[in-house]
C-alpha cells in the first residue's frame, strides 16, 4: 500500500484504505454502535468526508428519532483495527 505523507484520514475511502474503524455514540440515549465503513462507502461514496461535520448531516439515532428526542447528538470515534479484524 503506497501512501503520501503526511497522511490525512479525512474521507471514508482513506479510512477504508488504512483499515481503521469508526464508532458512534448517541449522547441522548447512550447507544453505542460500530459503523460498517464499507457500507458507508457504498452508500455515500469513497470521497465523502469522515469527520464529525461530514457525518452528522447524514447519520442520526433511529431510536431517539422514533421517540421524538433529539437524534443528532452524536459523537464519532476513530479506532485502529488489528489485521485479523480487517478481514
Amino acid at each position: 500500500m503506497t501512501m503520501k505523507y503526511p497522511f490525512v484520514e479525512n474521507t471514508l475511502g482513506k479510512k477504508l484504505q488504512i483499515g481503521s474503524g469508526l464508532s458512534v455514540d448517541c449522547m441522548t440515549c447512550n447507544r453505542h454502535v460500530k459503523l460498517d465503513v464499507q457500507a458507508l462507502v457504498d452508500r455515500l461514496g469513497e470521497d465523502h468526508g469522515c469527520l464529525h461535520w461530514d457525518l452528522i448531516t447524514v447519520l442520526f439515532c433511529q431510536p431517539c428519532r422514533d421517540a421524538g428526542r433529539p437524534d443528532r447528538t452524536l459523537v464519532f470515534t476513530n479506532y485502529s483495527r488489528t489485521p485479523e479484524q480487517r478481514r
